[in-house]
């Protein structure tokens, strides 16, 4: 028994870095902050009225690998506006959705469609599961981000929630 107890001890001494929880960020953090937070970025870009910050964080990720992060900054402002936390792997959210405050939504159009949960944490920032359509549902990408900025990347979505 103690000889079991040493070696998950000196396995926990090289465990990697927690990973940072999304729901964890206030929205308030600056492109400075994110990098003494997360380190450089693996890549930075300038997308419509946005600067993107990238990371990629998962152990063992390849250099060619999938970025998981993404913090996207207004320009010029340089407030923050989304983090988009893609995972490898589909995991279970419902943790992160508290049914009398999560809604589920779905955006159609000829050739697509969307299902989203969402779930307002604050009076400014909303959760998002993209992908997930009902209890249980697995996901692969969550996005935090300010309310206001939501009918800049999901506008059908803005116009739902209350």
């Amino acid at each position: 028994m103690q000889r079991r107890l040493l070696v998950l001890t000196l396995a926990s001494l090289h465990a990697a870095a927690p990973e940072p929880v999304l729901t964890a960020f206030t929205m308030e953090e600056s492109a400075a902050g994110i990098m003494r937070r997360m380190g450089a970025p693996r890549r930075v870009s300038n997308g419509p009225g946005y600067r993107l910050l990238e990371y990629q964080t998962a152990p063992g990720a390849s250099e060619a690998g999938e970025l998981d992060f993404a913090f996207y900054f207004e320009r010029p402002a340089g407030i923050l506006i989304r983090i988009t936390r893609t995972f490898t792997e589909a995991r279970p959210v419902d943790h992160l959705f508290p049914a009398p405050r999560s809604r589920f939504h779905r955006w159609r159009s000829a050739s697509a469609e969307l299902s989203v949960r969402s779930c307002l944490l604050d009076r400014h920032r909303v959760l998002l599961a993209i992908g997930v359509a009902k209890p249980g549902d697995r996901c692969q990408q969550l996005v935090l981000m300010r309310r206001s900025a939501l009918g800049r990347f999901y506008p059908w979505l803005a116009a739902e929630l209350p």
